[in-house]
């Protein structure tokens, strides 16, 4: 088993798709990959149920509502975490990525329990091929982050 950083979003949502930016910045820095596998998914219960089962760490990287300052980046581990989540027309997720995990971490006795999510602040979410500026000037900053759950460093 190995170790995955899995991105879920919609890019073409604005900051909905800061996840897919992630996993394209490192996409073209290959020499910080070699130990882990960066996956983009939409976010499906049958996705979730096969990684979960397939690789011993996760850590997944998205758009998050929290009620911080846009672009704030927060880690939490899967266990203590509880979604508020309401459903969005505009996100590719089935329902919701909290308790989509919780419910693929339930149906899988070989599931990984080693689950890191890093959620970001969205500053605008709505019709927009791009990010904010915001967040787009610190995917530097957010890969760095993520890169310390690998014991990694740019």
């Amino acid at each position: 088993m190995s170790t995955a950083l899995v991105a879920v979003g919609n890019p073409l949502m604005g900051d909905e798709g800061i996840g897919i930016q992630i996993i394209e910045w490192f996409w073209k820095h290959p020499k910080m990959t070699q130990t882990f596998d960066c996956l983009e998914i939409s976010g499906s219960l049958f996705e979730l149920i096969d990684l979960v089962s397939h690789y011993s760490k996760i850590i997944f990287v998205d758009c998050a509502f929290m009620g911080a300052l846009p672009g704030k980046l927060r880690r939490f581990q899967i266990s203590h975490i509880q979604s508020l989540k309401t459903s969005s027309p505009f996100s590719l997720h089935s329902n919701d990525l909290i308790d989509d995990l919780q419910t693929a971490l339930t149906l899988n006795a070989n599931a990984t329990d080693s689950i890191i999510l890093y959620g970001i602040e969205p500053a605008y979410v709505g019709p927009r091929p791009s990010l904010s500026h915001d967040l787009f000037e610190k995917i530097p900053l957010y890969a760095q982050t993520i890169l310390q759950d690998f014991d990694q460093r740019i």
